[in-house]
C-alpha cells in the first residue's frame, strides 16, 4: 500500500482545498488504496523547499512553490514567484515533467488542478465542481462586494476563515478528506469549525477597529503599521470596506517569530491597477501574484521593515 505525502500551502483555502482534488484525483485515477499523509507549507524567507520532506512513497506539492528535487513526484502551482531563482525555472524547463504543472494565470491552484487533471486523465469534476467554484472566487477574490468578503455570511467564507488559522493535525486532515468527497457547506458546519469562527470573527472584528486607528490612505493607497502591542489579526479585504475608493493596500504586521508586509489591490477596482504586485515583492524577497503579494521578514527590524513599506507605498503612488 503506497504512502502519498502532500504538501500543499497551509492556512490557505485554495492550499486545502488543492489538497483535497490532488486526494481524490489519485485515489480515483491511480491507486484507490493509496494512504495520505498531509503537511501545511508557509511561505517565509525565500529558500529552497526541504527536500528530507519527500518521505513519501509518492511525494507531491500543491499551491507552493516548486522544488528540484529528484523525489517529487507531481507538483502543481500558480504563483507567479512559484521558482526561486532561474536555476529552480531553468530546471523545471527542462525535465519537461509530464506530473509537474504551473499556470500562473489560473484564478486558483484546486480548479487548476482539477482541469488539468480532467484533461489529461479523464478525471471527473462534477462531484466536486461547488468545491472548485468556490476556491476560484476565493483565491482570486472574486466576491461580488467587500461586504460579502467581510462580514463573512455564508459559511464557506466561514470555512476559509478558519482553515487560516489551523495548523497539521486532525482538523486539518478532516477538512481535506471532507473537501474531497465535494463537501463544501458539510465540511464549513461541522462543530469544530463553526466553534472556532465565532472567536476569530470577533478579532477581526478588533482588528478592523486598530486598522482605522493606524491606517493612513495617500491618494488610492492604504497604509497601516500593525507592530507594536499585542497582535491582532484583520480580515485582508477590511480596508476596501472602509475606503472604497482606494486601489491599494500595504499592511506591516507582527507575530512572534516574523514580520509580514501584505500587499494587496483593491478587486472592484481592477481597471485602476497600474502595478505587478508580485514584482515588487519579490524585490524583497517576497513574492506572490501580480494583485496580491507578501513579504515575510523573520530576521529583521521594525524599522526596516517600516523602509521598505514606505519604498512600496511610494511605488504604488505612481
Amino acid at each position: 500500500m503506497a504512502l502519498v505525502k502532500v504538501l500543499y500551502h497551509g492556512h490557505c483555502f485554495d492550499g486545502f482545498s488543492s489538497a483535497a482534488v490532488f486526494t481524490r484525483f489519485y485515489r480515483e485515477c491511480i491507486d484507490s488504496s493509496a494512504e495520505f499523509t498531509y503537511e501545511g507549507m508557509r511561505h517565509g524567507a525565500p529558500v529552497p523547499v526541504d527536500v528530507t520532506r519527500f518521505d513519501g512513497d509518492v511525494n507531491a506539492i500543491v499551491d507552493f512553490r516548486y522544488s528540484p528535487g529528484s523525489n517529487l513526484d507531481w507538483w502543481f502551482d500558480h504563483h507567479k514567484s512559484s521558482f526561486l531563482n532561474a536555476d529552480e525555472r531553468a530546471n523545471f524547463d527542462q525535465r519537461r515533467n509530464e506530473q509537474h504543472f504551473w499556470d500562473p494565470t489560473a484564478p486558483s491552484c484546486c480548479g487548476f488542478i482539477a482541469r488539468t487533471l480532467s484533461l489529461k486523465h479523464g478525471f471527473d469534476l462534477s462531484p466536486i465542481s461547488e468545491l472548485i467554484d468556490w476556491a476560484d472566487e476565493i483565491d482570486s477574490a472574486q466576491f461580488p462586494d467587500a461586504k460579502t468578503a467581510v462580514e463573512l455570511v455564508d459559511p464557506a467564507l466561514q470555512l476559509m476563515t478558519v482553515v487560516q488559522f489551523i495548523g497539521d493535525g486532525e482538523l486539518a486532515n478532516q477538512v481535506i478528506e471532507g473537501l474531497s468527497s465535494g463537501e463544501v457547506l458539510e465540511t464549513a458546519e461541522l462543530n469544530e469549525i463553526q466553534s472556532r469562527f465565532a472567536p476569530i470573527k470577533a478579532r477581526f472584528d478588533d482588528g478592523m477597529v486598530r486598522l482605522k486607528k493606524m491606517q493612513s490612505v495617500q491618494g488610492d493607497v492604504f497604509y497601516a503599521d500593525l507592530t507594536g502591542g499585542t497582535h491582532v489579526p484583520y480580515n485582508k479585504f477590511a480596508p476596501y470596506y472602509l475606503h472604497p475608493e482606494l486601489t491599494y493596500v500595504v499592511v506591516l504586521s507582527q507575530s512572534d517569530d516574523r514580520v509580514k508586509i501584505s500587499v494587496g489591490s483593491n478587486p472592484w477596482r481592477a481597471e485602476h491597477r497600474r502595478h505587478n504586485i508580485a514584482e515588487i515583492c519579490e524585490q524583497y524577497g517576497g513574492g506572490g501574484h501580480p494583485v496580491v503579494g507578501g513579504i515575510t521578514l523573520p530576521d529583521i527590524t521594525a524599522d526596516d521593515a517600516r523602509r521598505i513599506c514606505r519604498e512600496i507605498v511610494e511605488t504604488l503612488q505612481n
